[in-house]
């Protein structure tokens, strides 16, 4: 069993989705721990785990500069979802979704070319239009999630009515614990922006993570 464990394990790192998904979960089990040794005054093992934070961070933005592409051909496949059985509502909600996450890509290409001085502009402002874009595609899921379990249709049988709610309740977790990581980084003073600490946001960002994973 544990033989086959591992093989299913390294057959997940095989695909570019699934090593992602282990750098993010590292990442922020990073900056969980990071966030309890801080709190403990460990200022030696804090640094020690928000480097490595830091640096699985700065690996997941070099592998964005490639996922334009499949993007693209998930937003061209989609269109305007006339061929999948969707409400209008849906439709137009998760258009939406597609056209701002396709802006996403493009949007942080330029704030990290500016963060590393290859061209001559500030950072600032694109790296907050990136944030901004995130947090518009997970407000606008979180509303697609509740609209599917308000309308799950009495024509599904239970059991496949039950897996569909359970998808969608995943679905409102992982995007809600990414959604209160996102506001947190906001440079505003309005909800809890730069409030929660870095051990908050490391199990937000774990918890997110581990959803994902088993939705797959």
């Amino acid at each position: 069993m544990a033989s086959k464990f591992f093989i299913n394990y390294v057959k997940y790192l095989e695909t570019y989705r699934g090593r992602d998904k282990a750098i993010r979960a590292s990442s922020y089990l990073s900056c969980l721990l990071g966030g309890h040794f801080k709190s403990h005054n460990n200022l030696v093992l804090s640094n020690k785990f928000f480097t490595i934070m830091n640096e699985l961070n700065n690996c997941r933005v070099i592998l964005r500069l490639f996922d334009d592409s499949a993007m693209l051909a998930y937003v061209l496949q989609y269109g305007l979802g006339n061929q999948l059985s969707q409400d209008k509502f849906q439709r137009i909600v998760q258009i939406i979704i597609n056209v701002v996450g396709q802006a996403f890509y493009p949007i942080e290409h330029l704030a990290w070319a500016a963060d590393k001085k290859l061209i001559n502009i500030k950072s600032g402002p694109w790296l907050l239009g990136a944030l901004v874009a995130w947090i518009i595609t997970l407000k606008l899921a979180i509303v697609k999630s509740l609209w599917n379990l308000w309308h799950s249709t009495a024509k599904s049988n239970r059991k496949r009515g039950t897996s569909r709610v359970n998808q969608e309740l995943l679905n409102i977790l992982e995007n809600s614990a990414n959604l209160a990581m996102a506001v947190n980084w906001l440079p505003t003073t309005t909800l809890w922006t730069g409030k929660l600490s870095d051990t908050t946001v490391g199990a937000l960002g774990l918890t997110s993570t581990i959803v994902s994973m088993i939705k797959i």
